[in-house]
C-alpha cells in the first residue's frame, strides 16, 4: 500500500451505521455506532499506522481522565500515541486543539460514550498510570522530543520564572534574586520582540506582566490558565528552552509541575526544597549557592535523560496495558 502523502490523514474501510467525517486535519466525528468490521488508520509519518481488525478495536475508547488537569490532558495525550482508536467527547474537543495543530494526535470526536477505567491521576502525591504501568507523571513522547528540539545552543537568558505571579511565589522571586551577586541584566532584542508578540497574542482574557529583577525575567501571566493555551503554551515552553535556571515554586503542593516542563527544555530547576521526586535530577534550592549546579550542556541533558525515562511509556508497553483495559472493559460487558 503506498504510503499517504504529507499532512494527510486517512480512514479506509470504515464501514459505519450512520455518519462517520474524516476530516483533513485527521479529526473523525463519529455520529453512529461502527459495524464490527476491519479498520485500518493510517496518520502522517510512520509514527502511527495500524490494522485494526479484532472486535474490540473496531470502535473508538473513551477513558476516565481528569482532563481539566494539565497531568491528565497530558496522560490522555498519551494514550493517543498506541494503536487503540481514542475518542474524545465533544465538550472537550477545544482542549485538544492547539495540540492536534503542532502534535498530530490521532482521535475520533464523539458526543457521548462510556469512559472505560483503568487510568488514574492523582495531582497531590503526584502520581499517574495506565494500567498498572505508574509514573509520577506521563508525558506523551512527542511533546518530550518536541520540547528537546527548542533547546537553543546558547542560553541567552540567565534565570526565570513565567505563569501565574501570586504572594508566595513572590517572595520565592524575590528570596533567590536576593541570593544573587549583584549584575547588569539586559534582554535582547530579539527576545524584547517576542515578548512583544506574546502581549499581542495573549488573547483578551489573559493577563501578561514582563518585569525583571535582578538577573530573573519574571512573567506573570494567567494565559497558561485557560484552554486552549492551557494544552499548549508555545512561548512559555520557548522561553524555558531559552534560560540556564526556571525557578519553580511550589503552587497548591509542595511538588511543581514546572520542574519536569524545565528539565524537558534543559533548564536547571530552582526548588524551594528537596522533594522525593526530584531525586536523581540536579537543580538547585533556594539555600545553595548558585555555583553548587552551574548550567552546563552535559548536566542539561543528563537531567533530560531522566526525565525522558521516568515520564514516558513505552511504546510496546502502552499498547499491552491498553489491550488489558479495553479487555477487561469487554469482559464486563
Amino acid at each position: 500500500m503506498a504510503a499517504p502523502r504529507k499532512g494527510r490523514s486517512t480512514l479506509k474501510r470504515h464501514a459505519f451505521r450512520g455518519n462517520c467525517i474524516a476530516h483533513k486535519d485527521g479529526v473523525r466525528r463519529v455520529h453512529a455506532e461502527p459495524q464490527k468490521t476491519r479498520l485500518s488508520v493510517v496518520s502522517r509519518g510512520a509514527a502511527w499506522r495500524c490494522e485494526k481488525s479484532a472486535p474490540e478495536r473496531d470502535k473508538p475508547f473513551l477513558f476516565e481522565v481528569p482532563l481539566h488537569l494539565i497531568q491528565g490532558l497530558r496522560l490522555y495525550h498519551a494514550l493517543m500515541e498506541s494503536t487503540f482508536p481514542v475518542a474524545v467527547l465533544a465538550k472537550d474537543a477545544q482542549k485538544f486543539t492547539r495540540l492536534k495543530k503542532i502534535f498530530q494526535p490521532q482521535y475520533f470526536v464523539v458526543e457521548s460514550g462510556r469512559a472505560l477505567s483503568g487510568c488514574v491521576v492523582s495531582h497531590d502525591i503526584p502520581s499517574t498510570s495506565i494500567g498498572a504501568v505508574s509514573r509520577s507523571l506521563i508525558f506523551p513522547h512527542a511533546i518530550v522530543r518536541h520540547c528537546r528540539r527548542l533547546w537553543r545552543a546558547q542560553r541567552r537568558v540567565h534565570a526565570s520564572f513565567c505563569g501565574l505571579l501570586n504572594a508566595s511565589r513572590q517572595r520565592f522571586a524575590d528570596e533567590w534574586v536576593a541570593r544573587q551577586p549583584i549584575a547588569t541584566f539586559s534582554l535582547p532584542k530579539s527576545i524584547i520582540q517576542a515578548m512583544q508578540c506574546r502581549w499581542l497574542g495573549a488573547g483578551l482574557n489573559a493577563r501578561i506582566e514582563q518585569v525583571r529583577r535582578g538577573t530573573v525575567l519574571i512573567e506573570h501571566s494567567t494565559r497558561g490558565r485557560e484552554f486552549p493555551a492551557k494544552a499548549w503554551d508555545a512561548p512559555y515552553y520557548k522561553m524555558l528552552a531559552d534560560v540556564k535556571y526556571a525557578l519553580c515554586p511550589p503552587g497548591d503542593y509542595q511538588w511543581s509541575y514546572r520542574f519536569f516542563e524545565a528539565v524537558l527544555c534543559g533548564a536547571i530547576p530552582v526548588v524551594e526544597k528537596p522533594l522525593a521526586i526530584y531525586e536523581g535530577f540536579r537543580y538547585l534550592t533556594l539555600a545553595d549557592d548558585i555555583g553548587a549546579c552551574e548550567w552546563t550542556f552535559e548536566v542539561a541533558e543528563s537531567n533530560f535523560q531522566l526525565c525522558r525515562e521516568r515520564v514516558t511509556v513505552p511504546l510496546p508497553i502502552l499498547e499491552d496495558e491498553m489491550s488489558r483495559i479495553v479487555s477487561a472493559h469487554h469482559s464486563h460487558t
